[in-house]
């Protein structure tokens, strides 16, 4: 495993939950159920550190990277729920205005500690070194042959050298198509085995950061007001499920996941709606207080 930042594993672990949900979710529609699921485990992968070590190295060629926290897993929820009523009306990629809001109540000051992260590196990693078997087969020669052809279906194969250099290597196949053979022979072709060096990261230098001691507003006593016999447009019937389904584990993973990393008064939104208990029967009204936080959270 990579030795992530934590803030990097919490968002990694996020879109991995989310990608199975959305997944399961739109799992009437294999087409959409893919296009979810992978989309959202691609995006996993800009937070290797390898991505920021490489951009690092190769200015003129940057890769995407994603930092971890709220924001990505947010955008990321809202791009699922809006992809789901993909073919759809565009009011379908929302959900319709309910009324239903937050009410954040009196805010209370409260001091919040200092919180250092000490320098680090991460992301150092190295395959281990793996032996590849070498290989024997039987093929058949054939010889008086007229009216054919031979053509080479081989094959690539990545080997890496002891000194870290790779590159592929075509093992060639020979096979004889068509026109008459009266005569062949069987030979025996073999390929030696080889150590396969594993691939080594050097890491990523992150240096360490203080959040100094500071006062913020918190909101202990917010309270939803939800409407709950609104329902979505007629049209939009099919794929509300899905989207609501998806809406509600989005919701769960910020809570449990990255809820420090929302602004107070969203903070104290989520955690009101999951004590609510809203989010294990999701209606429009719900799906609504899930995309208002999500929206507000998204970069």
């Amino acid at each position: 495993d990579l030795d992530l930042a934590a803030l990097d594993a919490a968002t990694l672990r996020g879109l991995q939950i989310v990608a199975w949900r959305a997944y399961q979710a739109a799992g009437s529609s294999a087409r959409l159920a893919r296009t979810l699921g992978e989309t959202l485990l691609g995006r996993t992968l800009e937070l290797d550190p390898a991505r920021a070590a490489w951009n690092a190295a190769h200015p003129d060629q940057l890769v995407a990277i994603t930092a971890g926290g709220a924001a990505p897993l947010a955008e990321e929820g809202l791009w699922a729920i809006a992809e789901a009523a993909d073919g759809l009306p565009a009011s379908c990629t929302v959900p319709v205005s309910t009324g239903t809001a937050f009410d954040p109540g009196e805010a209370e000051v409260v001091w919040v500690d200092e919180v250092c992260d000490p320098d680090r590196w991460v992301g150092a990693y190295c395959e281990p070194d793996r032996w590849i078997e070498g290989e024997c087969y039987d093929t058949w020669v054939p010889e008086s042959c007229s009216g054919g052809y031979w053509e080479d279906l081989g094959y690539y194969e990545y080997r890496c050298q002891s000194d870290g250099y790779c590159q592929y290597i075509w093992i060639s196949r020979w096979e004889y198509f068509d026109g008459s053979c009266s005569g062949g022979y069987w030979d025996e072709v073999c390929y030696p085995g080889y150590w396969e060096y594993g691939l080594c990261y050097d890491g990523t230098f992150v240096p360490g950061y203080c959040e100094p001691g500071h006062y913020e507003y918190r909101y202990p006593g917010g309270t939803w007001t939800f409407v709950s016999n609104t329902e979505a447009p007629v049209q939009c019937t099919t794929v509300r499920p899905a989207q609501r389904a998806i809406a509600a584990s989005v919701a769960q993973v910020l809570h449990a996941l990255v809820l420090e990393e929302l602004a107070p008064e969203w903070r104290s939104a989520l955690a009101a709606l999951v004590a609510s208990g809203q989010l294990q029967a999701p209606t429009e009204a719900t799906f609504d207080a899930v995309v208002q936080i999500l929206a507000a959270t998204a970069p």
